[in-house]
């Protein structure tokens, strides 16, 4: 019998903890929250950090939590805009990290989860600024410690004028107490001397000055209230109009310093791939090849403390990515540089200069050699059929040229308007497909034009996200025009452009041209 009752206890017992709910224990468990903050400059070569201060429940250290550095780049901040979520490239999962030159132009993402372990749950997550070279960043500290001390500076001229106003006003509360005095005495005098006036008379007698009348009082009463010999005028607290300058002069200085802002400065930098470089150096480059030559970088960072607009350029031997949108301070733009097509063979070393509005810099030097292709003496126009020509009522077809054909086809002779269709040509009824790949920043395509037809070119993306695509000529002398001259193409689909010979070419004349598809957003 007393077995049973302590058997009933038990299953007593057991039956109210079942009713606890399993939420009174996970409630002991506090989550994380607050603000999250990256510690270090986001520079090339610095080391950041988490900083914990504003991280709630109060107590969280650097071991209470796991740690994830990735980076965002601009491709995924247009992803995040456009409402989908970016797969960003993870970095470490230490509890720093140290900036790379990859990262420059992007930004730092730091996701911090707690340690149910250590007794805490929850993530946190901090975005960088964005990452700027070293070169910016040790100019922005060496400007930041001369503000610090200009500051100082003013700040102790400040005290100082400050005291020295205190000094003037005690002075003046002296002078006025002083003056107050002497006119005291000045009454009883001017009492006493009255008296002996009216016993001496109006003459002087042994020294004693004579008694003057009231218009010669009046007359002495007001010649202190003149500047006389150079002597300032008497104020009526006792100064002189001269200190009260001075001071003026001061307080006007004070004020002027306590205004004052910052004069505006134009500068910029330029720096060569990454920071090793002192010239962009293509090496040898082959006629008619050029779309094979992978593209270099420059980086133009604006180092003064205004906004800089740069103007368009078109060097003569290389194809250069413009800056189109101005230049906050401290930002940077990395840049694409691409041999020209249709060079002829040399050696080029040429300087490349960006000119901003404000008459601002930056110069850098570009070289290569253009060799001769070696079927060139058979193809005629050192190009192969492979280069985007263009040409309006003639046949500068890169088939026909290598068949020495050296007749052009003019456009009448053609009523059908079929443009090159013995040779594999278009005639703008079918269209040449190009694919932008992932990696790549260029697509080049040929077309051969024997009438005034426009033709289409048909642009492929095979890279993992959109991509705005920018059409442009970049002949010597652009022979065609492109409609749209850019457009979105989202990914693994394809948009088409197309292609019209311009007006007012001569006929029986060949007019090479060439045609750039370019990701107008990837250096930016």
């Amino acid at each position: 019998m007393r077995k049973e009752r302590i058997l009933a206890v038990i299953m007593s017992v057991l039956l109210a903890l079942s009713m606890i709910s399993a939420t009174v224990f996970a409630a002991e468990i506090p989550a994380l929250d607050g603000k999250l903050k990256i510690q270090g400059t986001a520079a090339e070569g610095r080391t950041l950090s988490a900083e914990f201060k504003e991280v709630k429940p109060e107590g969280v250290t650097e071991d209470d939590v796991a740690y994830l550095w990735e980076r965002k780049t601009v491709e995924d901040e247009e992803t995040e805009k456009a409402g989908e979520k970016p797969e960003l490239k993870e970095l470490g999962k230490d509890k720093t990290y140290t900036v790379t030159q990859d990262d420059i132009g992007s930004k730092i993402v730091l996701t911090v989860t707690g340690k149910e372990e250590n007794g805490y749950t929850g993530s946190l997550k901090v975005v960088s600024d964005t990452v700027i070279d070293a070169q910016t960043a040790a100019g922005q500290e060496v400007k930041a410690a001369e503000e610090k001390a200009a500051a100082a500076d003013t700040a102790e001229q400040q005290a100082a004028q400050e005291t020295e106003n205190e000094q003037s006003q005690n002075t003046d509360a002296s002078a006025d107490t002083e003056e107050t005095t002497q006119t005291g005495v000045s009454e009883d005098t001017d009492t006493t001397y009255q008296e002996d006036s009216t016993q001496a008379g109006t003459e002087n007698i042994e020294g004693i000055p004579a008694a003057t009348t009231d218009e010669e009082k009046q007359q002495s009463e007001s010649a202190g209230s003149e500047s006389v010999d150079g002597i300032p005028e008497a104020t009526e607290d006792g100064t002189y109009g001269q200190t009260n300058d001075a001071a003026d002069t001061a307080d006007s200085q004070k004020n002027n310093d306590t205004g004052k802002t910052e004069t505006p400065t134009a500068d910029a930098s330029i720096v060569i791939g990454d920071g090793n470089s002192e010239v962009v150096d293509f090496g040898t480059v082959i006629s008619g090849q050029e779309d094979s030559i992978q593209a270099q970088y420059v980086t133009v960072t604006n180092t003064g403390n205004t906004t800089l607009n740069f103007t368009d350029i078109s060097p003569e031997h290389f194809m250069v990515q413009d800056i189109s949108d101005p230049m906050e301070q401290n930002s940077s733009q990395q840049l694409w540089i691409v041999p020209r097509a249709g060079i002829a063979a040399g050696e080029y070393d040429d300087t490349i200069t960006y000119t901003s509005e404000e008459g601002v810099e930056v110069s850098f030097e570009a070289k290569m050699t253009v060799e001769a292709a070696k079927d060139d003496a058979q193809n005629g126009n050192g190009q192969d059929d492979q280069k985007t020509d263009t040409g309006n009522t003639s046949d500068p077809t890169a088939d026909d040229q290598n068949k020495g054909d050296e007749t052009p086809a003019d456009s009448t002779t053609d009523p059908s308007n079929d443009a090159n269709t013995s040779d594999g040509g278009n005639n703008g009824s079918t269209t040449t497909e190009v694919t932008l790949a992932v990696d790549d920043t260029v697509a080049e395509s040929g077309l051969t034009f024997k009438s005034t037809e426009s033709q289409q070119i048909t642009v492929k993306n095979n890279s993992a996200q959109a991509v705005t695509v920018a059409a442009s000529s970049t002949g010597a002398a652009p022979a065609v025009t492109i409609d749209p001259s850019e457009q979105v193409i989202p990914s693994g689909e394809s948009a088409t452009f197309t292609v019209t010979p311009a007006e007012n070419l001569a006929t029986d004349t060949p007019y090479p041209d060439n045609i750039l598809f370019a990701d107008k957003n990837k250096q930016r």
